[in-house]
């Protein structure tokens, strides 16, 4: 949750964390406009299990109107050079379904599996607001959205305890859908996991 690569250690904490866990799954969501390519070089040899690219928009007009303040030649060269290192890890790409992508979905998804990415198509959700209204105006009413089960995609369990959303302070959330909502969860319930305890202890 929130943008990994802020974070200089990000991949040293991957890395740690599949040591001492080994059957845990680690998945980053990523714009990619932090991917440098000294970062997709370490990042290729890394013990990651799956990176989410999220980018809306594979044209510069859709880019710059629902990602502003990212250079679109910068941040699609960073994933082309990554996907270019192919990876042992999957890298995947998620297309949310705004109204403006809608009508372009299917070239959307050739220029991703062009690339070498495996596209999954989300629906919209707004949980805290920030989408502009008519981008999603096709969106479900809140009631009917049902978290995790709204995503089309083959990486999700399906299930809470299988998918635990850890924000870049290191607090457990909910849902990702719904994170700014429902707040965290309690530390005592998430250190149970022991992926927390992992990242914030003295070792790392």
């Amino acid at each position: 949750m929130n943008e990994p690569f802020i974070d200089p250690r990000i991949i040293e904490r991957v890395n740690f964390i599949k040591e001492k866990m080994p059957d845990t799954t680690i998945q980053l969501n990523s714009n990619g406009a932090l991917i440098t390519r000294d970062i997709a070089d370490r990042l290729a040899t890394s013990k990651l299990d799956l990176l989410t690219i999220g980018i809306e928009g594979i044209d510069p007009e859709d880019f710059h109107r629902l990602m502003p303040g990212l250079d679109f030649e910068d941040t699609m060269g960073n994933v082309r050079y990554l996907a270019s290192l192919k990876p042992p890890f999957v890298i995947g790409a998620n297309i949310i379904k705004f109204n403006s992508i809608i009508p372009k979905l299917e070239k959307t998804v050739q220029f991703w599996e062009d690339m070498g990415l495996v596209p999954f198509i989300t629906e919209p959700w707004d949980s805290g607001g920030l989408v502009a209204t008519e981008e999603i105006n096709s969106m479900p009413p809140r009631k009917m959205l049902k978290g995790c089960y709204n995503i089309d995609s083959p990486f999700y369990s399906q299930h809470p305890l299988h998918h635990m959303p850890i924000l870049h302070n290191v607090n457990v959330v909910a849902c990702c859908m719904d994170w700014i909502s429902w707040g965290t969860l309690p530390r005592r319930a998430c250190m149970r996991s022991g992926i927390p305890r992992t990242l914030t202890g003295s070792e790392i």
